[in-house]
């Protein structure tokens, strides 16, 4: 999996690049990690995601917990049929915040900079 990483203010933009998937799972947490020590939000750009398995899902579960235990949120941003399906049939679209769009994902993220109350998570 590759990444693109791009800085909006306090917001870190991680656009993701292949299928998360076990071994790119475990890259994804790692480089949420690297930059979650400056930063506490975060947009997963998902646009490029192709698939995504149980191993992805956890990953995205681990990375809302590592936020959250922060004092901070991630929001999952342009899911594709198939992932939003993992999400949808999983119920994690009920806990994690997910948006239609990058923007959408960075207004809600600063909404809640703000002091907005936000009902996932």
């Amino acid at each position: 999996m590759r990444f693109n990483v791009t800085v909006d203010g306090q917001i870190v933009i991680l656009a993701l690049f292949g299928d998360l998937v076990t071994d790119s799972a475990v890259e994804l947490i790692a480089e949420v990690t690297k930059h979650a020590g400056e930063r506490r939000y975060f947009v997963l750009d998902m646009t490029s995601v192709g698939f995504m398995n149980s191993s992805g899902l956890g990953a995205c579960m681990k990375v809302h917990t590592l936020l959250k235990e922060k004092n901070g949120l991630v929001a999952f941003a342009h899911l594709n049929d198939i992932v939003g399906r993992v999400f949808s049939l999983t119920r994690a679209d009920k806990k994690l915040l997910v948006v239609p769009s990058k923007p959408e994902a960075i207004g809600a993220l600063r909404e809640r900079m703000q002091g907005g109350a936000l009902g996932n998570g």
